[in-house]
């Protein structure tokens, strides 16, 4: 099933970039019907407004630093679909860091840049500053090292929990 998110990740993610927020909320639709199917629709709810906001915070921020031109003064409403549809893989197909969240958080400095450049490639945004790149693919290595850390430690206390351990006990 990890295959069947991945791939709606990425057709998302070239609905967006391609096609703006018309194309993307389609995609929005997919990978929360995908959520649905394997039951997991709340807690993906959870991630995906929550990388909503930091995603709109952080790319409206790398427009105001001259990094980034999407052609407005705040981040697009199909970037932020785009970090909602990048939550939708955390749990899924994006999994396997969530047990090695320094991994997950190298692998996120490395895609950062690709995404960015290849956005730029296809017209949808400007990258005007290589070092801001950098910087963009430092802060996504420490918030995805965050993001994998948080749910690895809730995964464990669920794990406590079930069974029957109270996960604050020494």
């Amino acid at each position: 099933m990890r295959i069947v998110n991945i791939l709606l990740f990425n057709l998302n993610w070239f609905a967006c970039v391609i096609g703006g927020a018309a194309w993307g909320s389609m995609g929005l639709i997919a990978l929360l019907a995908y959520s649905a199917y394997v039951g997991s629709w709340r807690k993906d709810i959870r991630l995906a407004l929550s990388l909503a906001v930091c995603g709109w915070i952080l790319d409206s921020l790398w427009i105001y630093f001259g990094v980034l031109d999407y052609g407005s003064a705040y981040a697009p409403v199909w970037i932020v679909m785009l970090w909602v549809g990048l939550a939708f893989t955390l749990n899924h197909s994006m999994s396997p860091f969530i047990s090695k969240p320094f991994i997950g958080g190298l692998a996120a400095a490395i895609a950062a840049p690709l995404t960015y450049l290849s956005g730029a490639a296809l017209g949808a945004v400007n990258v005007l500053s290589t070092t801001g790149i950098l910087l963009i693919s430092l802060t996504w290595c420490v918030l995805f090292f965050g993001i994998f850390r948080y749910l690895q430690l809730h995964k464990e206390k669920s794990a406590s929990l079930e069974n029957g351990k109270n996960p604050y006990a020494y």
